[in-house]
């Protein structure tokens, strides 16, 4: 009778080692997820800061959005220095207070070089997950940083 069939403890032992791989891939499936979404979230702050900062590179020398920035215009909302984005990278407005759908806060800020050169400007933009800027985590998933300087050759 054996030759022709399983026993009971042989169909245990092979459904364990069944059950054993499905949850080893249901953690790695769940692992991945997880990865795929804080990438989604990276991209998208990523991308919302380099459109903000090509914005302020195309701005006119001497024009007023290229004054300098009030202190803290990077850590806090500061008028004129903070917008609120969506989940897709739309922007939703400006203000102190984001406004209901908003996903990504982005900070900018334009101060003079160090030294006092007034030829150049330092220009930072920071957008960051509005979930991680309301926690206060600094570098966090989700968060962009781009810094350049802004130099003008007086003729």
């Amino acid at each position: 009778m054996h030759a022709r069939g399983f026993t009971l403890i042989e169909v245990l032992i092979a459904l364990g080692i069944l059950v054993l791989a499905a949850l080893g891939t249901a953690q790695l499936l769940s692992a991945a997820a997880i990865a795929v979404r804080d990438a989604r979230v990276h991209a998208s702050a990523a991308t919302a800061a380099a459109q903000r900062m090509e914005q302020l590179l195309a701005i006119e020398w001497g024009a007023p959005g290229l004054a300098t920035s009030p202190p803290g215009a990077l850590d806090n909302n500061v008028e004129g220095c903070v917008d609120f984005l969506d989940a897709d990278g739309q922007l939703l407005g400006a203000g102190l207070v984001a406004p209901p759908g908003a996903a990504f806060v982005r900070r900018w800020s334009i101060d003079d070089v160090a030294g006092g050169r007034p030829n150049a400007r330092v220009i930072r933009v920071l957008t960051r997950s509005l979930a991680a800027d309301l926690a206060g985590a600094r570098g966090a998933r989700g968060e962009a940083r781009l810094v350049t300087v802004r130099a003008r050759i007086d003729p």
